[in-house]
């Protein structure tokens, strides 16, 4: 059940499963999802359960947008979370994902290099909402 702050509601969802192509069929993630008046974000936190949510993005997105989409065709933005050590890199990160033409694209969130032009937005939103908004999703990942 979702849960209030304010006009915001927050739903955590800890196993949820996704279909993947990838020899796993399948892929469990934990899901955490925020909006206002509907869905405005979305964050697939990788837990190491099946095919992962990167080598399944075209699925993943699919259901996003099939569970929390309008039917308008509008998907709330959807970032992936990656805790440390299980991802490429040995540090957590955040990657947003979009689908353009059935083709998955990323664009990094957080960390990024002080030389990157998205440098100071990125750490300001990361500062005032992405830590609060990840804390606790490390945790579900399994041991």
């Amino acid at each position: 059940m979702p849960s209030r702050s304010g006009t915001w509601w927050v739903e955590d969802i800890p196993d949820w499963s996704y279909q993947s192509s990838c020899a796993a069929g399948f892929g469990t993630a934990h899901l955490r999802v925020f909006g206002d008046l509907g869905t405005d974000l979305v964050i697939v936190s990788e837990r190491g359960i099946g095919a992962s949510v990167t080598n399944s993005a075209e699925h993943t997105w699919a259901a996003v947008a099939n569970d929390f989409g309008t039917h308008r065709g509008e998907v709330p933005v959807l970032l992936e979370h990656w805790p440390a050590g299980q991802g490429a890199t040995d540090t957590e990160h955040l990657d947003q994902l979009v689908v353009i033409d059935g083709a998955p694209r990323w664009r990094r969130i957080w960390p990024v290099p002080e030389a990157n032009p998205d440098h100071a937005e990125n750490a300001a939103w990361t500062q005032a909402i992405g830590h609060t908004a990840i804390e606790g999703l490390s945790s579900s990942s399994p041991s």
